[in-house]
């Protein structure tokens, strides 16, 4: 991961408010590794989640045509150009 492509993030929180946080953008192979590694947890029947090593708490993941990490402290991105 690219560690100098980080930005502030501009996300909603649930109840509609602005949220600042760290993002850092997510490299085209380091998105692909990730989908990989959805696709062979779907075929392999697996389901797991991650924790932030930051600041230790579990973290919202999605892997679809967009992938985001999501947790408290900060934000890992990736969207397709």
């Amino acid at each position: 991961m690219d560690l100098d492509a980080k930005a502030k993030s501009a996300l909603v929180g649930p109840d509609g408010t602005p949220l600042d946080k760290p993002a850092t953008f997510l490299t085209n192979d380091e998105a692909e590794l990730l989908r990989q590694y959805q696709a062979w947890g779907e075929r392999e029947g697996l389901q797991g989640s991650m924790t932030c090593n930051s600041c230790g708490k579990p973290m919202e993941v999605y892997v679809q045509s967009d992938i985001g990490f999501f947790c408290d402290c900060r934000v890992l991105f990736w969207r397709p150009s």
